[in-house]
């Protein structure tokens, strides 16, 4: 179906209806928007498909792997290895250190990640 057509589908079947609150004008659209792209036949299949999607939790969306940028799994690896790396061993005796340490060597790993390849950065005292 092209487009135009779909467009012009949606907008005649939900003009005018007013006074829906914000779940139901979503339903609405939804009911409407597997019609008017044909992918259902009728319009109890419609809303029958369109509660089911909407009890399914979407997935989370990955970054993009183009140009250069990493996937999730790829960063959290790459965190997980900077945060062991500049967590200082004296500290892993002490939880209070520790607490400390971790929190330390998290904002030096995440927001400061130029500076990460320097020596301990996460001493506590």
């Amino acid at each position: 179906m092209k487009q135009e057509e779909y467009r012009s589908c949606v907008g005649k079947n939900l003009k005018g209806k007013t006074g829906l609150s914000p779940e139901e004008r979503k339903l609405e659209f939804c009911i409407v928007s597997r019609l008017c792209s044909k992918k259902v036949a009728s319009r109890e299949e419609a809303k029958i498909s369109c509660k089911e999607s909407a009890n399914k939790p979407k997935p989370l969306k990955q970054p993009s792997t183009k140009r250069g940028s990493k996937s999730c799994e790829k960063q959290s690896v790459q965190l997980l290895d900077c945060v062991i790396e500049n967590i200082p061993q004296d500290s892993l005796c002490n939880i209070n250190k520790l607490q400390m340490a971790l929190g330390n060597a998290l904002i030096l790993c995440s927001c400061h990640p130029e500076e990460k390849g320097n020596t301990k950065k996460s001493e506590v005292e």
